[in-house]
């Protein structure tokens, strides 16, 4: 009898864990929203690379469906990470973690890319506002002076040499690209505020700038990918008096 009652807490403690691994592993999905240059979203969302990695390693990899969603499947409890692709387009920031827990509910994680800004910039006149520390440009989109949507972050990057770029600068400042300015009848014009400690050794002399605007979803304010930055402008030049 004993034998007997033996065998069967055996066969329970088994069962018991059969289904508590079968809990403990689920699906992964979510939902990839696009927005493109204007901030709309197409009702076509399918081609987006969706990678899931567990610590460094690369487990699968699927694209987003019509509706932009991905799915992984029978995944072991854990913590994951998934990064988002899709050319001309880059992801917000954040790496995206994913705390999975595994059953019979799916763990759900959206995202979002944002089109790469494809408008050309041409500066045409600048003017420096020394009292408020600030520098404003007057600007042509593609010839015009409208923009896709009313306004864009924007990266200024300066030096006291004509041959500025995002790889060539020894200052960085931030701003905003604003289809309408309430102060003047210019209906396009950008704006530098946020400058970094290295300006000020630039002041001095001549400073070089040139613009690029950013990508939403990415900020100033935050380390950026420079992937995000869209079309160079032309470089002009001021003095800070």
């Amino acid at each position: 009898m004993k034998i007997t009652w033996l065998f069967i807490i055996l066969l329970l403690l088994s069962n018991g864990c059969s289904k508590n691994k079968e809990i403990l592993t689920g699906d992964i999905m979510g939902r990839i929203v696009i927005y493109n240059e204007d901030y709309s979203s197409p009702q076509d969302r399918s081609g987006v690379l969706v990678s899931l990695y567990k610590d460094t390693a690369l487990l699968s990899t699927s694209f987003t469906d019509v509706r932009g969603m991905y799915l992984f499947e029978n995944l072991e409890y854990g913590k994951y990470r998934i990064d988002i692709e899709k050319e001309g387009y880059v992801k917000t920031r954040g790496n995206s973690y994913i705390y999975h827990v595994g059953g019979y509910s799916p763990t759900l994680t959206d995202g979002a890319i944002f089109q790469i800004p494809s408008f050309n910039l041409t500066i045409d006149s600048v003017k420096v506002l020394t009292s408020v520390f600030e520098v404003k440009f007057y600007l042509k989109i593609d010839g015009d002076t409208l923009i896709p949507y009313y306004w864009y972050p924007l990266i200024g990057f300066c030096s006291n040499s004509p041959d500025v770029s995002k790889d060539n600068y020894l200052s960085m400042a931030g701003g905003l690209l604003s289809q309408r300015d309430f102060m003047t009848p210019v209906p396009a014009y950008g704006s530098l505020r946020e400058f970094d400690s290295e300006f000020y050794a630039l002041m001095s002399d001549s400073i070089y700038i040139r613009l690029y605007p950013l990508a939403f979803g990415q900020s100033y304010y935050y380390p950026f990918d420079k992937k995000a930055l869209g079309k160079p402008s032309n470089v002009v030049s001021l003095k800070w008096q």
